[in-house]
């Protein structure tokens, strides 16, 4: 009887228990509205509301509303501060130094600083200037200054007819004499050529190729990368008025980097031995939102790499600008600028059509108009220039150039056989006639038409500069934490706190909407 009266009274206080649980909880959640904000005012771990939640006097409770209010306000103008400041998205550059080896081996690009070969273009020259009626003559010997003042518009007229120049220029099988590589003999078949408004034929060694799976490295063949050339310019076929010295004109760049000869290319005097040791450089820029920094390659600057025979070039921004110059002349004038014969393609602004532009004669002066009209109207750069942002990664090689005379006599006899086999019909298809003087003056002739290059590489550290952001999400995150910490003490669990007793309120509502 006892253990049963045990029993129950287990049983009724378990159910009580449970009941009185159960009702806790019901009054925790229902009740009103001031005590709940009264108790999580009490509670929170927010500083300044518990302050106004025991206040003891009406001076007491608005001393401590104020304050809190009045702090509430200075740390959300300092959040608002932090937030915009954010999306301003400010940078900072990091500089350093960074060993990298194995290095691959820069591009390097060479030209001869006359574009054309007298012998290869006076008869058809005199033919034009003769049908212009600008000329009456028969000598085919002699190029006069009148037939050289309209070689530009004779080579505009021929691509005009989308016919070749490639067979005026200087081919890389004339001029050069040797090419080594890291001790490897090179030859003409591992140039890639391209065509210089200015300076004619060019040709560039180790130029990432479209189908090539990599570059040659420093470290190739177990040496520490040096590249060796020479070469014989024939200044005895330069074309008259056109060029004001003789020699070539180089440039290191990277490897999928499109030679702007023209813009920064240097001069090679003949006689001498150059060599250029070069250190390498990258900079790195952020891309959006950070900066405007594009890779983006657009159909016409796709068009322009294809006349580069098989090279794998990115984005430039120089070709950019001359591209959208380009457009806005042909949009002006119905032509491109024949300055930039080598850059015809151009797609005008809202449209998505690829137009290959015929180019101006060099007598019409709409196009140098037109150059002058963008270059200084910011509204029309923005309009046709709008894509042109600076490359988001560079890799620029900056050569410290050096000459010493060259070459000694022991080394002429091997030039004289090269220059000697160039004017022999059977063994090339484009002989080059001896001066009339040779026999006698050939000495003379190579220290004047001689050019050396070596090209070695500097150092096996790379200087960087890299762009980072100054603020992140994380920075960001721990500046406002800061600040709502510093003025009223809110933490994440404050936020959770807040959010409990939104719930309690909300459901409070509904409480007494259904009862």
């Amino acid at each position: 009887m006892a253990k049963c009266l045990e029993l129950q009274f287990v049983y009724v206080t378990m159910v009580l228990g449970d009941f009185f649980k159960a009702n806790r909880i019901d009054i925790y959640l229902n009740h009103r509205r001031r005590s709940i904000i009264k108790e999580f005012c009490l509670s929170t771990s927010t500083h300044g509301l518990p302050g106004v939640a025991r206040a003891y006097s009406w001076k007491n409770f608005f001393f401590w509303l104020v304050s809190f209010l009045c702090f509430t306000g200075i740390m959300i103008y300092f959040i608002v501060k932090l937030i915009l400041a954010y999306f301003q998205y400010p940078t900072q550059t990091n500089v350093g130094l960074l060993l990298q080896w194995p290095q691959y081996f820069p591009a390097y690009t060479v030209c001869n600083a006359c574009p054309y070969r007298s012998d290869l273009l006076i008869n058809d020259l005199i033919n034009y200037t003769n049908s212009k009626g600008y000329t009456d003559t028969n000598d085919t010997n002699t190029i006069t200054s009148i037939q050289a003042s309209h070689i530009q518009e004779f080579i505009i007229d021929i691509i005009n007819s989308n016919a070749s120049i490639d067979n005026y220029g200087f081919s890389l099988s004339d001029m050069l004499i040797k090419c080594i590589y890291n001790n490897i003999p090179c030859s003409a078949s591992d140039f890639i050529q391209f065509s210089s408004p200015n300076y004619g034929m060019c040709y560039t060694f180790n130029a990432k190729a479209v189908n090539q799976s990599a570059v040659r490295y420093t470290s190739y063949n177990g040496e520490r990368g040096v590249l060796d050339l020479e070469f014989y310019i024939h200044e005895n076929v330069y074309v008259p008025y056109i060029v004001e010295g003789t020699g070539l004109v180089s440039m290191l760049h990277d490897n999928v980097q499109v030679p702007q000869i023209e813009i920064e290319g240097k001069a090679l005097e003949p006689g001498r031995k150059h060599l250029l040791t070069y250190t390498k450089r990258q900079v790195t820029f952020l891309p959006a939102p950070y900066t405007s920094c594009t890779q983006a390659i657009s159909p016409q600057m796709e068009a322009v790499f294809a006349s580069y025979n098989g090279a794998e070039y990115e984005y430039s921004q120089q070709l950019c600008y001359t591209l959208c110059l380009q457009a806005f002349t042909y949009a002006v004038c119905g032509c491109a600028s024949p300055l930039f014969w080598n850059v015809r393609s151009v797609v005008l602004p809202g449209t998505n059509n690829l137009i290959t532009a015929p180019l101006c004669s060099p007598n019409d002066i709409c196009y140098s108009q037109a150059s002058i009209t963008i270059t200084s109207n910011e509204t029309l750069i923005n309009q046709y220039c709008s894509l042109c942002s600076t490359e988001c990664f560079q890799r620029i090689f900056i050569a410290v150039p050096s000459a010493f005379k060259s070459p000694r006599m022991w080394v002429k006899n091997r030039i004289r056989q090269f220059v000697e086999e160039r004017s022999n019909i059977s063994v090339t298809s484009r002989p080059i006639a001896l001066p009339a003087d040779w026999s006698t003056k050939w000495s003379d002739y190579i220290d004047n038409n001689y050019v050396a290059v070596q090209v070695v590489r500097g150092s096996f550290t790379v200087d960087f500069y890299a762009q980072s952001a100054t603020l992140s999400w994380v920075d960001l995150l721990s500046n406002v934490g800061g600040q709502t910490g510093l003025w009223i003490g809110m933490s994440f669990l404050s936020l959770f706190e807040l959010l409990e007793t939104f719930y309690r309120l909300i459901r409070r509502q509904f409480h007494n909407q259904n009862s």
